[in-house]
């Protein structure tokens, strides 16, 4: 078949699982939007239990063959138009999807969305973001991105409270209506020093966040609070070790929860895992979190799970990266694991392994390339 026979969103990474299959060599991920009714029913290229034929794929995930995917000609207009901001092949593109074995491999340009973004930021130091009504919460919420939040994730320092909420507002941009089982809630109100100083407010914000996203399966919510390390830095002189120095550092630390309202499960994936301790003790948010189910359902006596996930982990030495790990995590979980589960996924979160330089490089560029393209339109070059 040289035939158009679906057409979809490509996701070009180089790993990951696909419907709890790990990513074929040369294949990519595709999301398929629509297909040709007259090809629904032959065999999509790897399949799975969930996914057997192309009708089965329609508004999933699937594994397609590189060499069988082709940028739709309006993309590849719009690509060609714009000169000033370029863009990159990180970000989902809207393509065609055909079925082929003896298509030639394409050239394909790679725009740099960092760098553009980092230039068009040097003259523009302060750009405006505003979250509409029903989004973050009932009402619109706006806040600011600057220079300096997106070089710190450049130089992976940290991920400043602005790039954790745009890289939300962004996912509801590029999803749109495949997000239905999801809902984000803001950062700004349930950060660790408002559960110590406020923690009334933070509870009534999360009883109105449930209200407000009710029915929703999953609430994703990025959770920052302070981190206390305790440093002991060893030198070895004539065979003996003495303590140079004792050092008390602390750090802003971001850890993701994925709230299950309808059946009292919290999954807690943390780069800095301690599995020995009781998740409530170690996050001032979860005890906040168990009085507002309390008041959210008032006639039910159903304890909450605390469920300490075994995810990727950084490293007491790459602390700062936390933030880029909870980016990963809930793209992963948005694009992927919302479909079906837990079920499709029997041991949920189960890789330990830190995230290859690669993965964190892709989903800043996805940020900075969907960050030009929603609120760097119009900007003083």
């Amino acid at each position: 078949m040289n035939q158009k026979c679906a057409r979809g969103m490509v996701f070009p990474y180089n790993d990951g699982l696909i419907h709890s299959l790990p990513l074929r060599g040369n294949h990519l991920k595709v999301m398929i939007d629509s297909i040709d009714e007259r090809y629904k029913g032959i065999p999509v290229p790897v399949m799975t239990n969930e996914v057997g034929t192309l009708e089965d794929a329609v508004g999933t995930v699937i594994q397609w063959p590189r060499i069988a995917i082709v940028l739709s000609k309006e993309q590849q207009s719009k690509a060609s138009s714009q000169q000033q901001i370029q863009t990159t092949s990180a970000r989902p593109s809207t393509a065609k999807v055909v079925m082929e074995k003896n298509m030639p491999n394409q050239k394909i340009n790679k725009p740099r969305p960092i760098e553009s973004l980092r230039d068009l930021l040097k003259t523009n130091l302060v750009v405006h973001v505003v979250a509409d009504a029903g989004h973050l919460e009932a009402g619109a919420f706006d806040f600011s991105v600057t220079y300096e939040d997106y070089y710190r994730l450049l130089k992976k320092q940290t991920a400043d409270l602005s790039i954790i909420t745009t890289w939300q507002i962004l996912l509801q941009l590029m999803l749109q209506k495949r997000m239905g089982k999801c809902a984000f809630l803001n950062p700004y109100k349930i950060l660790g020093k408002a559960c110590q100083e406020t923690p009334i407010d933070v509870v009534n914000y999360l009883v109105d966040a449930m209200q407000l996203h009710h029915g929703k399966s999953f609430l994703i919510a990025p959770y920052l609070q302070k981190y206390h390390m305790l440093l002991s830095i060893f030198i070895l002189i004539f065979l003996c070790v003495f303590i140079l120095k004792f050092q008390n550092i602390t750090s802003m630390h971001w850890v993701l929860l994925v709230i299950c309202p309808s059946n009292h499960i919290v999954y807690i994936l943390d780069s800095l895992m301690k599995p020995m301790k009781n998740p409530v003790d170690n996050y001032y948010l979860l005890k906040l979190l168990e009085k507002a189910f309390e008041r959210y359902e008032k006639n039910t006596s159903i304890p909450i799970v605390w469920k300490l996930t075994e995810c990727n982990q950084a490293g007491v030495l790459e602390r700062e990266l936390s933030g880029h790990y909870v980016m990963n995590w809930i793209f992963d979980f948005v694009l992927n694991r919302q479909h079906g589960f837990p079920s499709r996924f029997g041991t949920l979160w189960n890789d330990k392994i830190a995230f290859e330089e690669k993965v964190l490089v892709t989903t800043v560029a996805t940020w900075a390339r969907e960050f030009l393209k929603n609120f760097m339109n119009d900007v003083v070059v």
